[in-house]
């Protein structure tokens, strides 16, 4: 999911096609260059926390499994954490898109 999200953003940065009046959207575009350039900006830090934390798990679980001893394996607050703040930014992502296309 990190990795997609990643992707998403990095390919948004690269299909920005900047107009010479400074940042409005483009002929032929819905979306100016500062929505995406927002998007973007909101995708990556949430891509960023999701490879960490499954970084942090994957790190306590191996050393769990070294050590043979029980761990706690079972995490519920994280991946629902993670869900929520996805959810989130992709409703303002939506909400901030809309409102840059209905102006």
């Amino acid at each position: 999911m990190a990795t997609t999200m990643g992707g998403v953003s990095s390919a948004l940065v690269g299909l920005t096609i900047t107009s010479g009046g400074g940042g409005g959207a483009s002929p032929g575009r819905a979306i100016s260059s500062r929505t995406v350039d927002l998007i973007t900006a909101m995708y990556v830090p949430v891509a960023v926390v999701m490879v960490l934390y499954a970084l942090f798990q994957y790190e306590n679980r191996s050393r769990f499994m070294a050590r043979k001893q029980v761990g706690f394996f079972d995490d519920r607050v994280g991946p629902i954490a993670l869900a929520g703040i996805v959810l989130v930014t992709l409703v303002l992502i939506t909400a901030i898109a809309l409102v840059d296309v209905m102006s």
